[in-house]
């Protein structure tokens, strides 16, 4: 698949490597200081040279922050043959030491007995075409995409000649659906083999089988404490919780508080790339019982120790987030990640046992030239704009209320104001007297 990338930002930086099946020409990014320069063996090239010469080859779409704009320039000058980064399984966003992503890995997973099968792969993405260049690779001759949303003739002419495209699942039987858009579950699901293709969390190097002695670790302590950063947490909060002992859950830049409190969090976890970026010296002197980092802080973590645990944290592609956000029932599988790291200390505690969780300084909240956590230093040295997202921070919280609701966890907010109103309010003096 010829393609260029489009933006040199720093998603293109640490996946580019594993990206190398593709036919990647060059980079296109509109900031002129990036073109000229490269990135690994590419060339960034401006969007002018792009029209010019590259403008029949696929284009991917990098970044999330500028997908609408570069989607409108595109149009504009009448390339529609892009896709989307983001639609992409979230494997494809952590840097890996692979150089062709592992697809004989994925199909061995499900023991492909044949490559007489009949194939579908369900959604037109680039991934998806990675999937059938790599099928037909292997002899597979059965290969079809669907993608009725955009109709047959649009997804022709995205996909290109050399790929077969089909419009009606109707009809559609005795396949193995390679599933790229989860909403079209339901379309195939009968008399079908379904392949999620959306996420990988038993690849190898996924393993989260070394957080199973966690299991039910904490079922007779009843009650933790997941402290997050928000501007409404006081250092005499986390006094308090150490001076009562309480089993607490750490986040990325919670050390900026240790000047000020004796109070160490049990368990620290970080999965957010950014915090690696600006971090790096501090991260080795964190103190906590344990620490759990999410995978792709590879080679920035120093001095290893056995208390120091790498996980895997498994995103959803942005067009299967209105089905629903999941929430791992088991996290030596899976841990699912959604806006914010405290979703994934939400996961953690579930598994632990704690049955009842109280949270503090998630106060969900932007306001005009106001601080955004408890120190005016915390996003120091950050290298890209910080922000939040909401609306979606909320679908995760509801999303870990509704499992919490089914399993007899209790959630509480015992942050000091905010706008966090899905779990039930509690005030946090009242809960030590």
């Amino acid at each position: 698949m010829r393609c260029v990338l489009w933006g040199a930002g720093r998603i293109t930086q640490r996946v580019i490597s594993s990206l190398r099946q593709l036919d990647i020409v060059a980079v296109v990014d509109s900031d002129t200081k990036k073109q000229g320069t490269r990135i690994q063996d590419y060339l960034v090239i401006s969007p002018k040279e792009y029209l010019q010469s590259y403008k029949d080859l696929y284009v991917i779409i990098m970044s999330p922050r500028f997908e609408n704009e570069i989607k409108l320039f595109l149009e504009e000058n009448d390339v529609f043959h892009y896709f989307l980064f983001s639609q992409g399984p979230s494997d494809l966003y952590y840097p890996r030491s692979w150089t062709r992503f592992p697809f004989e890995e994925v199909l061995g997973y499900y023991e492909f007995k044949s490559n007489k099968c009949k194939i579908v792969i369900g959604g037109v993405s680039f991934f998806g075409i990675m999937a059938y260049e790599f099928l037909s690779a292997e002899g597979f001759d059965d290969i079809a995409v669907f993608d009725d949303e955009i109709g047959l003739e649009m997804a022709q002419k995205l996909v290109g000649d050399g790929y077969r495209v089909i419009s009606e699942s109707e009809g559609i039987v005795n396949s193995i659906i390679l599933l790229i858009r989860y909403d079209y579950y339901e379309a195939f699901s009968k008399s079908n083999t379904i392949i999620p293709f959306y996420s990988f969390p038993y690849l190898k190097d996924n393993d989260n089988s070394r957080l199973s002695f966690l299991y039910r670790k904490h079922e007779k302590a009843n009650r933790c404490f997941i402290v997050a950063n928000g501007p409404s947490l006081r250092y005499e909060d986390l006094d308090t919780l150490a001076s009562n002992h309480e089993i607490c859950f750490g986040v990325n830049e919670i050390f900026k508080a240790f000047k000020h409190t004796k109070w160490r969090p049990t368990y620290f976890l970080a999965s957010d790339l950014y915090f690696y970026d600006h971090t790096e010296d501090e991260i080795d002197s964190i103190e906590a019982e344990y620490l759990f980092f999410g995978d792709f802080s590879e080679g920035r973590i120093v001095s290893p120790k056995s208390n120091r645990i790498k996980y895997h944290p498994t995103g959803i592609p942005t067009w299967n987030l209105q089905h629903g956000i999941v929430f791992s029932e088991d996290i030596s599988v899976a841990i699912y990640t959604h806006q914010t790291i405290i979703y994934e200390c939400l996961q953690f505690a579930c598994y632990m046992g704690f049955k009842k969780i109280y949270i503090i300084g998630a106060d969900c909240e932007i306001k005009d030239n106001e601080n955004t956590h408890f120190c005016k230093d915390y996003l120091e040295g950050l290298k890209v704009p910080y922000g939040l997202n909401l609306p979606q921070m909320m679908l995760g919280y509801q999303s870990a209320k509704d499992y919490a609701d089914r399993h007899f966890i209790q959630i509480f907010n015992a942050t000091r104001g905010g706008k966090l109103d899905i779990f039930k309010r509690v005030k946090f003096d009242d809960l030590f007297r």
